[in-house]
């Protein structure tokens, strides 16, 4: 039989600890099992960190962070600078640094191979899995503990955060760690307790800015609760402080730069009841019945709290905690002019209602008796088994190419290389080169940068290259010793047609020197041309640093 709950009246504090932290160690190496089994049934393993817009921007600035700590914390806007011009695919500013650090650390550690990076994703989701089993295990017991963590990695949102190099993942760790500080402060009123909410939630909010909606976290909590005298102390007050001193002014610059990028919506694009109903569905199309289980234990639970707690242990501010985290992500969201619905942002909801879930089943196995208690497990099996198909999806990430055309590039002699594809494959050209690189060595032009100006979310064509002519002008100013051209999938089709044409016009200057095409190993169509003109080829570094930066500069100018 399943134990229900944990019986902490009849456990020393020290045994307790220990059997925590071996529960803790089981529950982690599970989770690892799980997260390493759904990247290999990816094929993430060989394929590029490019299956997402934002993956190679915090690929490439999570590198960015690694080569400045080893670089000895030299002027950073100087290193970033120059840094940009070999590597132009660097996001710090409109995503805050927390997660950088984090994987920059890691990668000075472990190296900054291919291997790696999907490590530190696999041990971000494995800390988040092992985090959520055993809150549950505060309540449901060890072994619907470990059901809970498994269920979590097997979600499709979590199977994507941990096969890809994206922030939301993290964000989710550091949502549910403050919330399990808050719950203990609730249950403690020690202002140690508060502070340690404080600086989680600051970490949270510099780790990804749509983790500003735990600022509501505290008046909910005070409001199911019913603890409005906590209000009047000073604890959640210093908290706050922290709050605004480590978290907020970030979240100030990243919220003009995001306006600047048109990723902030404007008031006549924003749809409240869009918002509302749609994140509705995605919490279903992700949880299904755990979704509308684990919101009505929340609201049983508060309405009846006193028919329902009688045992020793009561779960009260477990239970609030949880259900007013999951009701923080919803609200947030609906509400924020963000773009939307995306499912990624309600991936930190999915733990809270999960824990909420597995409340559910061992009260209702509590409430049945020893005799009848499987009743309850089997009744919370069938609601899993129909769980929506889409909510066990699985991404396939395709190998794109460019990791190849990366190393066939990689050549000293090739100082200067214009990459023309969709933004995304452009960034994974960027990253390969700069994994294979004794950075930062060669520089990389992309032409959704140079050929065309076009706002981040921008859908109109603007060009700035109109003819061969235009495209030769640049050549003739930054001596670009090789071309890569994406022919399944450009940029700005306009941009791919004007490129190809210069090059094939010009035999004396180019020369198709590598085809290659779509295949079982490599999903896109790939030609390198190589410049077999004269060139300057005793120019240093910093020169053809400067003529890049002059370029790209005209451009944008």
């Amino acid at each position: 039989m399943l134990p229900t709950a944990i019986d902490k009246t009849q456990q020393p504090r020290g045994h307790a600890g220990r059997a925590t932290f071996l529960w803790g160690l089981a529950y982690f190496a599970v989770a690892i099992g799980v997260v390493l089994q759904g990247q290999y049934l990816s094929g993430i393993f060989s394929a590029e960190l490019a299956h997402f817009p934002d993956e190679p921007a915090h690929t490439m600035t999570a590198v960015f962070f690694r080569d400045y700590f080893a670089a000895g914390f030299p002027s950073p806007m100087a290193f970033a600078r120059t840094y940009y011009l070999h590597y132009p695919k660097i996001a710090i500013g409109i995503w805050p640094p927390v997660f950088y650090v984090l994987a920059g650390v890691w990668l000075l550690i472990f190296g900054t191979s291919h291997a790696s990076f999907l490590a530190f994703m696999a041990t971000i989701g494995a800390a988040l899995s092992t985090t959520l089993s055993l809150f549950v295990r505060r309540v449901a017991g060890a072994w619907l503990g470990l059901c809970s963590g498994i269920l979590l990695l097997c979600l499709r949102p979590l199977r994507f955060g941990t096969t890809t190099m994206l922030v939301d993942t993290t964000v989710t760790l550091m949502c549910l760690l403050a919330t399990l500080a808050l719950i203990r402060y609730f249950r403690t009123e020690r202002l140690k307790d508060a502070l340690v909410f404080g600086l989680l939630t600051a970490i949270a909010m510099l780790t990804k800015g749509n983790a500003i909606a735990l600022l509501l976290l505290v008046p909910l909590m005070c409001v199911v609760t019913r603890r409005y005298r906590l209000l009047l102390k000073k604890d959640l007050y210093l908290a706050g402080a922290v709050v605004v001193l480590l978290g907020l002014p970030w979240q100030l610059l990243s919220f003009r730069l995001l306006k600047d990028a048109s990723i902030i919506q404007s008031a006549g694009s924003y749809n409240l009841l869009r918002n509302t109903g749609g994140y509705l569905t995605i919490l279903y199309e992700q949880l299904g019945p755990v979704t509308i289980v684990g919101a009505a234990m929340f609201l049983v639970a508060m309405i009846f709290r006193t028919e329902i707690f009688r045992t020793e242990d009561k779960f009260e501010m477990e239970i609030a905690g949880a259900g007013c985290l999951a009701l923080t992500i919803y609200l947030f969201h609906a509400v924020a002019p963000m773009p939307g619905p995306d499912g990624r942002y309600m991936m930190a909801a999915l733990p809270p209602l999960i824990f909420l879930f597995f409340t559910a089943v061992s009260l209702a196995a509590r409430a049945l008796g020893p005799r009848r208690s499987w009743i309850g497990y089997a009744a919370a099996a069938l609601l899993l088994l129909a769980m929506p198909s889409d909510a066990w999806t699985l991404s396939r990430h395709d190998r794109l190419g460019m990791a190849d055309a990366a190393r066939i590039l990689h050549d000293p002699a090739n100082r200067v290389i214009l990459v023309s594809a969709e933004s995304t494959a452009e960034g994974a050209f960027v990253v390969g080169l700069a994994l294979l690189d004794h950075r930062p060595q060669q520089f990389v032009i992309r032409a959704t940068k140079l050929m065309s100006d076009n706002a981040w979310s921008e859908t109109q064509y603007h060009p700035l290259l109109k003819t061969p002519a235009d495209v030769n002008a640049v050549f003739d100013r930054v001596p670009v010793d090789a071309v890569v051209l994406d022919l399944t999938k450009p940029g700005w089709p306009q941009d791919s047609a004007l490129l190809l044409q210069t090059l094939r016009g010009d035999p004396d200057h180019w020369r198709l020197t590598n085809d290659l095409p779509a295949s079982p190993s490599a999903s896109h169509h790939l030609q390198i041309f190589r410049n077999i003109g004269s060139r300057d080829e005793t120019a240093t570094n910093a020169q053809v640093g400067a003529q890049v930066d002059a370029v790209l500069s005209k451009k944008r100018d």
